[in-house]
């Protein structure tokens, strides 16, 4: 029976998964309003525009003058030049504002920057995504490749093309609908080879992207792909599309075909690529393929190592999801390995009170949870909130996320009251965030079936069980390690209310879910294994129990080695159950 507490803790550690997929969630958030150079570059190109074109008025103006004066008697005075002038309508142009008066001018419109911007679109998609596990790290830098390609062009466009300078006022307003009836007005009007129109599908399929139109982002891509095949930057994109869509394999499908067109133009190693192969990583990270996941980070890791030099934010970044992809395995000290690298990275560039510290001290509390240092994850989670209460107030997800994580190191450390107040207010955050059918909501309500549980409230812990786990199957479907979770954690609770039928029931759900994504030797298989043999054991079935116990026990001899502490408690009630 104390095997259950151990894999009870084991499943609650394992929730912190999905509380933490989403790395980063602070550095999405952290971000004022600024003014921005490559804006005033647009700007100044835009006065640029005015002076030439006040040079050409001018030049037109004094010639149209010489040409009316010939025809002017050397007698007439001045009222009658002037009621001539009046007469073909003949304007003097407006000077422009003199070099000194401009940086007013320049100062009137305050827009956000590519890295702002990213984050806040980011922010949006974190609200309403239902299906895919973000690493939103990863997705701002896609956004903000986007929102400097959408930039750039619409500066180079001004001189040339008037209505670019109303575009990049909407752009500075994220006024992305007239982006998008602004590049359909260059569509429609082109008349020039097939690659032009390619491009300028694709810059239409960007502004629809940052408008979270992910399908009409797709078909533009598409649409750019059949005029000028084989692009890899289309093809990649095209993949990042079908990733946000939980298009899965075919994202997989259109990274492999950038890799492999990018391999052809002899461009097989740069920092694209590496964004192709992260890509990847989170791909086959979102289907529980952690073995290629962790392949293709560890490739984007050494591209970029090679590109940017170790002590880049990118490589905090790929360190990050190479420590994630190794926590989902069970693989604790390598995990907190990778997070310290992370940290020394980010507190080198950031200091010790920026969001992005915070969001790494997260990560390395939860690690010390699950190795069991209670103390050292309760002062990393402390501080962690208290840099992110200062950076955001106390309505803000990155509190929740805080909030969530103190209560599971408080359960942990026995004290189930204040576990379920920080519990109670991590939910309340949420839900007024991203409302009730959310992943993290899913999360605190597990958690707080969790407390209940322990308080033996079984039957308020079953509620809170079977709504989490309806949202988890809701935003993941049935096969997903998430909903395995779920599925344990019910079968401990009923098998607590000695409703043994139905415990065993959920425990082989639980068992038929993980194989899907783990394999059948991975050790959490021989947990559930022995979860089901206790629960046979119970029902008074010795022989049931004992087949269980011996599937169990094979699995984590040679998934964890017989010195285990777990492969040692599933022998000992194997031993006890055959001869005790």
């Amino acid at each position: 029976m104390a095997f259950m507490d151990i894999f009870y803790r084991i499943a609650l550690i394992s929730i912190i998964s999905l509380g933490i997929v989403e790395l980063g969630l602070a550095i999405l958030f952290f971000k004022k309003w600024k003014k921005f150079s490559i804006t005033k570059t647009a700007d100044q190109q835009t006065l640029l525009h005015k002076e030439r074109t006040w040079e050409l008025e001018k030049h037109q103006y004094e010639e149209r003058i010489s040409e009316l004066e010939l025809n002017i008697s050397e007698k007439a005075d001045a009222e009658k030049k002037a009621q001539l002038l009046e007469e073909e309508k003949i304007l003097q142009p407006e000077e422009p504002l003199p070099e000194e008066e401009r940086g007013a001018e320049l100062e009137e419109s305050p827009v956000l920057s590519a890295d702002e911007l990213a984050c806040r679109i980011a922010e949006k998609v974190a609200s309403f995504d239902k299906k895919t596990l973000l690493d939103n790290a990863s997705l701002v830098d896609e956004l903000k490749d986007k929102v400097e390609f959408i930039e750039k062009d619409l500066t180079d466009n001004i001189v040339q093309d008037q209505s670019a300078v109303f575009a990049i006022k909407a752009f500075g307003d994220q006024d992305f609908d007239k982006l998008i009836e602004y590049y359909w007005s260059i569509r429609q009007s082109e008349k020039q080879v097939e690659i032009s129109l390619a491009e300028t599908a694709f810059k239409l399929g960007n502004v629809y992207f940052l408008n979270l139109e992910f399908a009409k982002a797709l078909e533009a891509f598409q649409d750019a792909n059949r005029l000028f095949p084989g692009n890899p930057v289309y093809l990649n994109d095209i993949g990042y599309t079908n990733f946000m869509l939980a298009r899965y394999k075919q994202a997989i499908l259109f990274f492999e075909r950038s890799l492999k067109s990018d391999s052809k133009s002899g461009s097989s190693t740069n920092p694209k690529t590496a964004v192709t192969w992260n890509n990847l990583g989170l791909s086959y990270k979102a289907m529980g393929d952690y073995e290629n996941a962790i392949d293709y980070f560890e490739k984007a890791y050494a591209s970029d190592l090679e590109d940017f030099g170790e002590s880049h934010p990118r490589i905090a970044t790929r360190m990050s999801n190479l420590g994630k992809a190794r926590q989902d395995i069970g693989e604790s000290k390598t995990a907190m390995t990778y997070f310290k690298k992370a940290e020394e990275i980010i507190l080198s560039r950031y200091g010790n009170a920026h969001p992005e510290t915070a969001s790494i001290w997260r990560l390395m509390g939860a690690m010390s949870l699950e190795m069991e240092n209670l103390d050292e994850a309760i002062n990393l989670f402390e501080n962690a909130l208290a840099i992110d209460s200062k950076a955001f107030g106390q309505n803000h997800p990155s509190i929740a996320e805080n909030w969530n994580h103190l209560g599971l190191a408080w359960k942990a450390n026995h004290n189930v009251e204040l576990a379920l107040e920080y519990f109670q207010k991590s939910h309340k955050i949420y839900v007024d965030t991203f409302g009730k059918q959310h992943p993290k909501t899913a999360v605190l309500l597990n958690n707080i079936a969790g407390v209940f549980k322990e308080l033996e409230e079984y039957e308020r812990a079953v509620e809170y069980y079977e709504n989490s786990l309806e949202i988890d199957k809701t935003i993941y479907g049935k096969n997903h390690p998430d909903v395995a979770i779920g599925w344990n954690n019910l079968g401990s609770t009923y098998k607590a209310m000695k409703k043994y039928d139905q415990a065993i029931e959920c425990y082989e759900k639980a068992i038929k879910t993980n194989l899907k994504t783990f394999g059948k030797n991975h050790s959490i298989i021989g947990i559930g294994y022995n979860n089901i043999g206790n629960t046979w054991d119970a029902l008074g079935d010795k022989q049931k129990a004992i087949d269980n116990f011996k599937k169990a026990y094979k699995i984590l001899l040679n998934s964890l080695g017989k010195d285990h502490p777990t492969t040692q408690i599933v022998k000992d009630n194997l031993d006890c159950t055959q001869f005790g």
